[in-house]
């Protein structure tokens, strides 16, 4: 079945002319993204969605792999709560970054220096942060112009299948998402989620 223009709800009740103009963006949004996805060097499955133009930078030596039918927003109008910035994605020397099947980020910012791996089914809320690095590091007399620490295995991020995490939560190096469970919105996750879970707070336990 052929999808028109009133069958997207970024376009109901809005004048022809508006339609037609997001439509052309989009189009141009999508030939944006696959050509950074060209260049970058990433290697995206079958069916993938854009709305805007994300941020991708991967440096030498690291992976990044989209699964099919990955949905990027990267523009306000299109989510209900709107976000911030574009999605964001970021794999340092060595790092590596795996995103499964039908997964949506919404305006999300990823860094992985170590390793990122994001399951099937998995929905990040608006301004979702990931990140397996503290970004800079600790010592003070380093932590201004020596850049992002090495990575270290104990750092990887896991996040299972089918997991929910809410706007504007942060989930930082080391962390173990279960399959199945949900974060409440502006949570910090540290450590492991057990599956199946409703976790929320700073930082996040769980509360069913």
């Amino acid at each position: 079945m052929r999808v028109g223009l009133n069958d997207n709800p970024i376009f109901v009740g809005r004048p022809l002319s508006e339609k037609v103009f997001d439509r052309l963006r989009g189009e141009i949004d999508r030939l944006r993204t696959r050509r950074r996805f060209r260049l970058t060097g990433i290697t995206v499955g079958e069916g993938w969605k854009v709305f805007g133009v994300p941020i991708i930078t991967r440096k030498p030596g690291s992976e990044v792999t989209l699964g099919d039918r990955v949905t990027l927003v990267s523009r306000p109008a299109a989510t209900a709560m709107g976000i911030s910035h574009c999605v964001i994605l970021r794999v340092g020397p060595q790092g590596r970054l795996t995103i499964g099947n039908d997964v949506g980020l919404s305006g999300s910012t990823i860094c992985a220096v170590t390793s990122v791996t994001i399951g099937d089914r998995v929905l990040l809320g608006s301004d979702v942060i990931i990140t397996d690095s503290d970004g800079h590091s600790l010592a003070p007399e380093e932590r201004r112009y020596s850049g992002f620490p090495d990575g270290a295995p104990n750092n990887a991020v896991v996040i299972g299948d089918d997991v929910f995490i809410g706007a504007r939560s942060m989930v930082m190096k080391g962390a173990n998402i279960g399959a199945g469970s949900v974060i409440g919105a502006a949570s910090l996750v540290l450590g492991t989620i057990p599956p199946n879970s409703i976790a929320a707070g700073t930082p996040a336990k769980v509360l069913g």
